[in-house]
């Protein structure tokens, strides 16, 4: 069964500091007890984030989570509401 959002921590007790990077993120105990459905897009050719080290250690500690990598893609994700909406839609 899943979990209603009232029964998940806060964002902010994931404790992500703004002055800590994704590829200095750890494991994270809170982002593995989210038992919500969850889609993470990701730019294969982002350079703002570890793209690839952040899709390893989603697919580590949320198996739950559906990650799409889009390998030609920077960190400006265009034309993708479609995919957020079938997501959304085949979502129970």
């Amino acid at each position: 069964a899943h979990k209603t959002i009232a029964q998940h921590p806060p964002p902010s007790t994931l404790n992500y500091p703004a002055t800590r990077t994704y590829t200095q993120l750890k494991r994270n105990p809170a982002l593995e007890t989210l038992g919500m459905p969850m889609q993470v897009t990701l730019g294969g050719r982002d350079r703002l984030i570890d793209s690839h080290g952040t899709r390893r250690r989603l697919q580590q500690t949320a198996p739950h989570a559906s990650v799409r990598f889009l390998p030609e893609t920077g960190h400006l994700l265009k034309n993708q509401a479609q995919p957020v909406l079938d997501f959304l839609l085949t979502t129970e």
